[in-house]
């Protein structure tokens, strides 16, 4: 966790890195986790001394090592095929058979993260530590201990006291939300 924290501190280093993964994500097959490989690596070397963070050419070294290591080795991307591929094996083989295609549904989508984020605002009333624990909650973050030491790492602050906090506000939203559904 402080190793993303001191990524995200310095502006220019997690700029850098969206810029190299922005060029590369035609030639790997998951963009998030090279993200992540980045800011472990970066974060790691910034923990080791304070000034690190001031060395911007070998950080960049470090994310374009990352990149090449990731497009040769790691997150290649694997053979796939496309779909008029596909349908001229199949009418080769003769087969009669109806190829049926359906998109993904990104309305869908869509709708999904606006009922989360209007969610998220309902029940974090406008509190920012709310809103925060809420946010961690939805990406799939259950770990109150975690919630809480990032809580007061941002916010300054005794990670148990938070750890308490977020155990009662799990319970305050449960119930909530039980209302809710029960008067809708």
């Amino acid at each position: 966790m402080n190793n993303i924290l001191a990524v995200y501190e310095c502006a220019w280093i997690i700029n850098r890195i969206y810029e190299v993964s922005d060029k590369i994500r035609n030639r790997i097959v998951d963009q998030t986790a090279f993200e992540k490989k980045c800011i472990d690596r970066v974060g790691s070397y910034i923990n080791k001394r304070e000034e690190n963070k001031h060395h911007r050419r070998y950080i960049d070294k470090m994310i374009r090592e990352t990149a090449s290591y990731s497009i040769k080795e790691h997150f290649k991307k694997e053979h796939y095929m496309t779909f008029s591929e596909i349908s001229r094996m199949l009418s080769e083989d003769n087969s009669k058979e109806d190829i049926e295609f359906e998109p993904l549904d990104t309305l869908a989508d869509v709708e999904a993260d606006v009922l989360n984020k209007e969610t998220i605002n309902l029940l974090a009333e406008g509190d920012r530590q709310k809103k925060v624990i809420l946010e961690a909650w939805s990406l799939g973050n259950t770990n109150n201990s975690l919630i809480s030491r990032a809580l007061a790492d941002a916010l300054g602050g005794n990670p148990e006291s938070y750890r308490k906090s977020v155990n009662r506000f799990k319970k305050r939203c449960a119930d909530r939300i039980t209302y809710l559904s029960a008067a809708i």
